[in-house]
């Protein structure tokens, strides 16, 4: 009787082993599934964003006399829309402050992050004052200017297919 109770007892935590792996697995592939699904959810969104975004700029340039296509070009896009609306020269010194944080490591250095935050608010500040450009280029105001930098390909889209016309760059 003994003997037959301890096998019971041995059978019932084989069992239980196998409810915690089985249940450990359903867990993991639910989690995994979910994971796949964020990381295909944000690439979708990022592939959509970028699309608007060149839609937008297409209009945008040919509104301005350039040809569509460069909006396709990512760096190059940036290029025109800096000589569209501003200075060539800002959009140099806006890729190398970009280049130059990229290449300061991560470290705890006090030094290295007061570099990096000053190339990244400088970077930040050119960014901001290109899309105030832009909605002065095309007779909108600082409002537009927040629009563009929150919501960028939406507003692209608005001065691309909207009323607005170039009115030039303001600079010169």
């Amino acid at each position: 009787m003994r003997k037959k109770r301890k096998e019971v007892l041995i059978v019932r935590e084989m069992l239980n082993s196998a409810e915690e792996v089985v249940v450990d697995g359903v867990l993991a592939g639910g989690l995994l599934g979910l994971s796949l699904a964020v990381i295909i959810g944000a690439v979708l969104f990022v592939f959509i964003w970028d699309i608007l975004q060149a839609v937008g700029y297409w209009n945008i340039f040919t509104k301005a006399g350039e040809a569509g296509w460069k909006a396709l070009i990512p760096f190059y896009s940036t290029y025109v829309r800096y000589k569209l609306t501003w200075n060539v020269k800002m959009f140099w010194i806006s890729a190398l402050l970009i280049i130059a944080n990229s290449f300061i490591p991560e470290s705890e250095n006090l030094v290295f992050s007061l570099v990096r935050m000053v190339l990244s608010v400088g970077s930040l500040v050119i960014t901001v004052k290109a899309f105030h450009k832009l909605s002065l280029s095309f007779g909108h105001g600082a409002g537009f200017t927040v629009g563009l930098f929150f919501l960028e390909p939406v507003f692209a889209l608005i001065l691309g297919f909207g009323q607005s016309q170039y009115e030039g760059n303001a600079d010169e």
